[in-house]
């Protein structure tokens, strides 16, 4: 059993933002999903030739690199990684920090492993409940995080290596040896239910494993999830036990983040431009640009998946707020889909609402809503009007036109799009709320202070629901409410507000600078006010 010192590779989840999808847990669940898809190709080869390139100079790991490029196969994947050499050290590393241009080298690794663990999973008989273990040695402020986190959710962004035998794992948690002040011996007690559906495997690896049977080693799939349970310390033996059970992906509060990310992000995307796209929605910018860029490698100059990475490509450049660049890219994409389909597949209305989205960019008011409208005319008729790419096209729309202060069409569209909504999704979902705003961002315009007030106050319901209490997005909120109550001459109302948004300001932006210009304009704004209701 494998132990390491940090718990980089643990992601506490906390129940209060599970409505923040897609998030890391998502991403940590599916860096297999990512690896399996590129698996196919290539092979081995280029793994090979970076590990020779970062072990140039180490005659004895470069040794071992040259017995796995000959010796290598599938069914030995679990032995190469329980070895103590390059390859189990690049890969566990490359999962802890998030390396996604390591974690590509290693695709077929991965995938290989995770083969070989449902297999034997699936051999392996599992009647009851049971207990495995993994000691560490960890941080005294990881601990508290984690004793804070009780009732939470962690995940798992690496293989996670424990025992069935407690006294191996309490070796790894350095009982009767000395430790710092600093640092806390721990112990994790994994109730593991082997009958949960929709499980990632695990298995006992004993006798697949470098170092043999006495271990009695268990392997969990990365991206596992499990939830801390309780933290306690055990006076006589001075250690730290941290009680963890195996979740599935019908866990409660799980549940919606794994139906979000497969019916939103791994079953569409991996169909219209791979999985990089789950990459961008997360704002992982530059993994999905790593991603795209190895991928388009690896193809011909006429294949259609070329036209995939063009178009994730144009929406990073468009992030990036190089607006020429993904016009360039998007201009591409086209070219490579004229070849294969007519004007009016579904494929084009893609392509003209990432086109649509950097003139909007640009201030090209009219050359955007001419690609927004086709591209609705397309996605209209593939899916009918109750569809979620049709109500983002109806709520462009709404942007477009609240750009060019044609407010008519503007709220046409966000009532088109908020009516959709409303039919489809629950009362407080954070969708809705963003369409109240732009409502109210509308009314705003039209000086109708009440009705902005009121979809405000709707949005901010939402929000209070689905995002920490001191979220930047909530301050701002409580910033606009404050100035819509200060339009109605309602200046008691403004200043209560100004001071909730001030409190989070404070919170989010003080570490970040004491004279951030967020809270010396808010400052000014609330001392403004204080003396107009003295005057």
């Amino acid at each position: 059993m494998r132990s390491s010192s940090t718990l980089e590779s643990f992601l506490i989840h906390t129940n209060r933002n599970r409505r923040k999808i897609p998030n890391r847990m998502t991403y940590n669940s599916s860096q297999f999903e990512i690896c399996h898809f590129l698996q196919k190709f290539s092979d081995h080869n280029d793994l090979i030739e970076l590990c020779n390139e970062i072990y140039a100079d180490n005659p004895i790991q470069r040794a071992v690199i040259d017995e796995f490029r000959l010796e290598y196969s599938c069914d030995k994947a679990v032995w190469w990684y329980t070895r103590d050499s390059c390859f189990y050290r690049m890969l566990n590393k490359a999962c802890r920090i998030e390396d996604f241009g390591m974690l590509i080298m290693f695709r077929l690794f991965i995938k290989d492993i995770y083969k070989q663990l449902r297999q034997e999973h699936a051999c392996q008989s599992f009647d009851s409940i049971f207990h495995v273990y993994r000691g560490q040695i960890i941080s005294a402020v990881e601990l508290k995080h984690l004793n804070a986190a009780v009732g939470q959710y962690i995940s798992i962004n690496s293989f996670l290596s424990a025992s069935r035998n407690r006294i191996v794992a309490e070796m790894f948690a350095g009982i009767n040896s000395s430790i710092s002040s600093t640092e806390q011996a721990i112990l994790f007690d994994i109730e593991v239910d082997p009958h949960l559906e929709s499980l990632k495997p695990f298995a006992g690896i004993s006798h697949l494993s470098h170092f043999g049977m006495g271990e009695e080693e268990v392997i969990f799939m990365l991206g596992t999830i499990f939830r801390i349970m309780n933290v306690k310390r055990t006076e006589e033996q001075g250690i730290w036990i941290i009680k963890l059970r195996l979740c599935d992906e019908n866990e409660h509060d799980l549940k919606d983040v794994y139906k979000y990310m497969k019916e939103n992000i791994m079953d569409k995307e991996m169909n219209r431009s791979s999985p990089g796209m789950l990459l961008i929605q997360m704002g992982l910018f530059n993994k999905a640009e790593i991603f795209y860029k190895r991928l388009m490698n690896t193809l011909l100059p006429n294949d259609l998946l070329l036209a995939n990475c063009f178009e994730g490509l144009g929406i990073i450049a468009t992030e990036k707020g190089d607006n020429l660049l993904a016009i360039d890219y998007y201009r591409k994409e086209g070219e490579i889909l004229s070849q294969t389909y007519p004007s009016d597949h579904l494929c084009f209305a893609f392509a003209y609402g990432n086109l649509a989205t950097v003139c909007c960019k640009s201030d090209l008011y009219d050359t955007a809503i001419e690609h927004y409208n086709r591209a609705l005319s397309i996605f209209i008729k593939y899916f009918g009007k109750n569809h979620s790419d049709v109500i983002r096209t109806y709520n462009n729309l709404g942007n477009v036109y609240l750009g060019k202060k044609d407010y008519d069409k503007a709220m046409f569209n966000y009532k088109k799009s908020l009516e959709l909504r409303e039919s489809i999704l629950p009362n407080d979902h954070p969708e809705l709320a963003t369409t109240y705003l732009n409502i109210a961002t509308i009314h705003d315009g039209l000086e109708e202070y009440d009705s902005e007030l009121l979809y405000q106050e709707k949005a901010l319901k939402i929000y209070l629901k689905s995002l920490p209490k001191n979220h930047p997005n909530v301050g701002l909120l409580y910033k606009n409410i404050a100035a819509t109550y200060k339009n109605r001459n309602q200046f008691e109302l403004a200043l209560e507000n100004y001071l909730k948004a001030n409190e989070i300001y404070r919170h989010v932006y003080t570490a970040l600078d004491p004279n951030h210009p967020k809270l010396i304009d808010i400052n000014h704004t609330i001392e403004n006010l204080k003396s107009k209701l003295v005057n």
